[in-house]
């Protein structure tokens, strides 16, 4: 089970569930988690979680934000059904940028002529 947080708030939540059963067993029910920490991982980088801690042996940062930004360049595509336009307005980017960003991330589908409604 991949547990969505790092182990303090995995300690906090068993202390938490300790301090408040009623009796000696702790089910899996009394370790649930609230509903805000839940936490969706980007499609398509899921396996990649990044921590901060891992700042003290170095990370690529340029990997990292450009992962990042991918998976949402992605996804707008993919909710707005490919139309560069409407993505752009979700990423709250120009279609100028929008473009720039989707070549980087998917080449094939910013070529001219595509027949997308902009």
């Amino acid at each position: 089970y991949s547990f969505p947080g790092n182990v303090r708030e995995l300690e906090n939540l068993i202390e938490r569930s300790v301090a408040l059963s009623s009796t000696n067993i702790i089910l899996p029910e009394s370790l649930t988690i609230s509903s805000h920490k839940r936490r969706r991982w980007i499609e398509g980088i899921q396996n990649n979680r990044y921590d901060l801690e891992d700042v003290v042996s170095g990370v690529d940062l340029d990997k990292i934000m450009s992962d990042i930004e991918g998976a949402y360049v992605k996804k707008a595509m993919e909710v707005c059904q490919g139309n560069k336009s409407k993505a752009a307005e979700l990423l709250n980017l120009s279609l100028r940028s929008f473009r720039y960003r989707l070549d980087k991330t998917m080449p094939d589908k910013n070529e001219s002529g595509d027949g997308d409604a902009e």
